[in-house]
């Protein structure tokens, strides 16, 4: 009887409040009232127009990284120390409509200097010129992005292309002018002068056009590539062409997908002789192959789960086929020229500037990445990575370990690289023995 005559004398209150405020109760409980539609329009517009406002906002971001890097190397006969101080700055403005520019800049800083070595023609000779500098700036990527009627998407300037489906090597990939390095995998590349145009067919199919700029100076100059995207069922392939002036044409063709828990990849370069000079390891005569050739990657990744973490571990392999590339060991031929004769130093510096692509020219090569997360700590991550030359039997062993508080944007890491092999092979050519470099980032 109290509990009852306290709730009464509850819902009068509230009836009372609600009539006080010049409510009327009974249009409190108008159905039709309380679930019109001006209600859920109002609300709806309100939203829409929030949404609208962002996407047609102008806004400027500004991201990158600061480190430091410092590493030490030992060879037979002499060891070395070297510092550097590097940055990547990225600025984005984007504005109404999906319009976009964006600048990438990389700045490093040598407390030592480094040296260049450039070859320069004097009279009938090729000789090598070392500079040293102490600083420099790379614009890795200037671009601008447009659109039509979000049909057509356009990007003109400096940019990095994905073209191809390889983790390391890139058979059809004719575009970018910087490689992937072993060294420093996960180091932002400088992109290639040019335009792309990019036209979406639905979620299953994409065509691409790409006219390259990169040095030229006359219209005929310029190359061109196109490469066509599509999906069937749960499986990714391309078909690429690439052709410039003065060169064999290259066409390309990959292919990515899933098989049970394993994601598989392949690709494959084709062209009718190699775009690259050679070098007879016989005669040291330089010349370009007109034989059709081709390069093959195959690659397979897959994640484990460990300890109740999901993804833990990471392994990637690939396998890499030149069939133009040696099939004998072209550095124990380079180490038979005497450095001190000039037309013989010539050679072995035309080679290494020319020729050499650190990890392609050999016939066959098998790279391998491993990572562990939380591993020893949970903020710790280890990595084992190793690439071997299957022709002269060398390989580069590389072991990582990267700290990163938790909720930081600092990281240290510390790595280690090994060279195994017998004597002037591709991984101990230069006498390296190993290396151990300490490096430290903030990102913003």
């Amino acid at each position: 009887m109290k509990t009852t005559r306290i709730l009464s004398m509850f819902m009068l209150l509230v009836i009372f409040s609600w009539s006080s405020a010049g409510i009327a109760f009974e249009s409190l409980w108008d159905l039709d009232d309380l679930f019109s539609d001006d209600v859920i329009v109002e609300h709806s517009q309100a939203v829409q127009y929030d949404v609208d406002r962002e996407l047609h906002a102008k806004r400027i971001g500004v991201t990158g990284q600061i480190g430091t890097f410092t590493a030490y190397s030992r060879s037979e006969d002499t060891d070395s120390i070297y510092n550097a101080i590097t940055s990547d700055v990225t600025c984005e403005v984007r504005l109404p409509d999906g319009y976009r520019g964006l600048l990438s800049l990389e700045l490093n800083y040598y407390p030592s200097g480094v040296d260049l070595v450039s070859m320069v023609k004097v009279g009938d000779d090729v000789v090598p010129i070392t500079t040293t500098t102490h600083a420099d700036i790379t614009i890795n990527e200037f671009f601008l992005d447009a659109h039509w009627n979000r049909q057509v998407y356009l990007r003109t300037g400096k940019q990095v292309l994905k073209w191809g489906r390889g983790y390391f090597w890139n058979p059809t990939d004719m575009i970018n002018v910087e490689k992937n390095d072993f060294a420093a995998l996960d180091k932002t590349r400088a992109g290639t002068f040019g335009a792309r145009v990019h036209v979406p067919f639905g979620m299953t199919r994409n065509l691409y056009f790409f006219a390259g700029l990169d040095g030229i100076e006359r219209l005929a100059e310029t190359s061109l590539a196109a490469k066509y995207e599509f999906l069937v069922g749960n499986t990714e392939m391309s078909i690429s062409a690439w052709n410039k002036q003065n060169l064999n044409p290259v066409y390309g063709f990959d292919i990515s997908g899933r098989v049970s828990s394993v994601d598989l990849r392949g690709e494959v370069g084709v062209s009718q002789g190699y775009n690259r000079t050679t070098m007879d390891v016989d005669t040291y005569e330089f010349l370009r192959s007109t034989q059709w050739t081709s390069r093959v990657s195959l690659g397979a990744s897959k994640s484990f789960d460990h300890a109740n973490i999901s993804d833990r571990i990471s392994v990637s392999t690939e396998l890499y086929y030149n069939q133009d590339g040696y099939e004998e060991n072209v550095f124990s031929k380079l180490s038979e020229l005497d450095l001190t004769d000039q037309a013989q130093s010539a050679t072995y510096m035309r080679y290494m500037t020319e020729v050499y692509e650190p990890y392609q020219n050999s016939k066959y090569y098998l790279a391998y990445f491993t990572s562990v997360q939380r591993f020893p700590h949970p903020n710790m991550t280890l990595s084992v990575n190793g690439i071997t030359n299957l022709v002269d039997k060398s390989t580069t062993f590389s072991t990582g370990l990267s700290y990163k508080p938790s909720l930081s944007d600092m990281s240290v890491s510390l790595s280690a690289n090994t060279y195994f092999g017998r004597e002037n092979t591709e991984a101990t050519f230069h006498g390296n023995r190993f290396s151990i470099s300490l490096a430290t980032r903030i990102v913003f």
